[in-house]
């Protein structure tokens, strides 16, 4: 690394540190603020799941809620890696194979809005 590069790094490490002293939180965690939020929340629902002894009662079941914790979890935890997944399994392939790995692709977006919807809609009843 070209030592102006290292220099501006620095500074730029050291102002974000001034950021979160004086505001509780810096830019560099706004600039990509979908993974800073996911980075936070997932770890948080996963221990929630493990916890909760409850679920809100216009649910059947504990298991249900349970189930919806997963789809939860997985919605937010595909957004920090959809982009890599597609790479991984979908770019470069062949036009003969790439329509089926589209299909799969496709289906696990709707899977993880789903699970994002069903946080959005339970919000309120996140607590045990």
């Amino acid at each position: 690394m070209r030592p102006i590069y290292k220099l501006q790094d620095t500074f730029r490490k050291l102002i974000w540190k001034f950021q979160h002293l004086f505001r509780g939180w810096s830019d560099k965690e706004i600039w990509n603020l979908d993974n800073t939020i996911v980075e936070w929340l997932v770890p948080r629902l996963k221990e929630f799941k493990k916890i909760t002894q409850g679920y809100p009662g216009v649910l059947e079941s504990f298991e249900q809620w349970q189930g919806m914790l997963d789809e939860m979890i997985f919605g937010f935890e595909w957004s920090a890696n959809e982009t890599d997944w597609y790479v991984k399994n979908v770019y470069g392939l062949p036009e003969e194979n790439k329509k089926l790995k589209m299909k799969e692709f496709e289906d696990l977006i709707k899977k993880a809005e789903n699970g994002r919807i069903l946080f959005a809609k339970y919000f309120c009843g996140l607590w045990w």
